[in-house]
């Protein structure tokens, strides 16, 4: 009896073993080809520009303490330019590129008509857990919003918005200070000033404002609910943006806020 219990036993987890190997096997595929998908689209149309011509572009600061511009100058960022007219004939719906030097994050920026689409699905109009890195449906493409909201879901492998969590680290955070939007009337760079947990319902997602005193009671929220403190000054004359992912949980958000600095321009390029 009790041999033929043991096999019984023996036989079920050898069954679940093999059930759960299964599915690891698939999220290992998914990742898989999430990430092909996304390397594929990047080897066509970025191009990474060379050391040395790092330094002809110049950031137009718009409001940004000496301190801070100091270590600007310090610390050069790798630029990059994309290839838009192959971006669009592979989906219109791609407004631009997300791009922090030296991390993972380097994607096509989408927008649809909601903020479901591109929950689920991705550049490539494939259906897939990675999903896009996509703006909010409310906010006009131009990025000329006062607040402009971009999700990324929070991938276990670290690819999409999976290492926005990493700006919780004193390191990550010191280094990757830098957000660029690249559009086809340009690239815009903002300046990470808060970061923290919010509540997933909460006014860190609103988009309209009444008027400046509604902003700028926002930009106190945003502010005083972050983790860090920064010597970016942040009035509601400013433009802010928003990267969003997931925590693990339905009722909170993980999310980075930085201050629009200027277009970044070329100096090389004739005026």
């Amino acid at each position: 009896m009790k041999k033929k219990l043991h096999i019984v036993l023996f036989c079920v987890f050898i069954g679940v073993f093999c059930v759960s190997a299964w599915k690891l096997f698939g999220i290992y595929r998914t990742y898989e080809k999430g990430n092909a998908v996304y390397g594929d689209i990047a080897e066509k149309v970025v191009k990474v520009e060379a050391d040395a011509d790092a330094d002809r572009y110049k950031p137009q600061v718009t409001d940004a303490p000496k301190d801070v511009e100091k270590k600007e100058k310090k610390k050069k960022d790798k630029m990059i330019s994309v290839d838009f007219k192959a971006l669009q004939a592979t989906n219109p719906e791609i407004i631009g590129w997300l791009y922090i030097p030296d991390s993972a994050m380097s994607y096509p920026l989408l927008q649809a008509s909601d903020n479901d689409k591109y929950l689920h699905q991705m550049y490539n109009k494939q259906h897939s857990i990675f999903g896009s890195i996509f703006m909010d449906y409310r906010n006009k493409a131009d990025l000329k919003d006062l607040h402009t909201i971009i999700y990324g879901h929070n991938m276990k492998n670290g690819s999409m918005f999976g290492t926005l969590k990493r700006y919780s680290q004193e390191d990550f955070f010191r280094d990757h200070r830098n957000i660029y939007v690249l559009t086809e009337k340009g690239t815009y760079r903002y300046r990470v000033f808060s970061y923290h947990v919010a509540d997933a319902k909460g006014r860190v997602y609103d988009t309209y404002f009444a008027d400046a005193d509604a902003y700028q009671e926002f930009l106190s929220l945003i502010q005083g609910s972050s983790n860090v403190k920064t010597n970016v000054n942040v009035t509601k004359k400013d433009r802010t943006i928003t990267l969003s992912t997931c925590t693990g949980t339905e009722e909170s958000r993980f999310v980075v806020h930085a201050k629009f600095m200027g277009k970044m321009v070329d100096t090389k390029k004739k005026k």
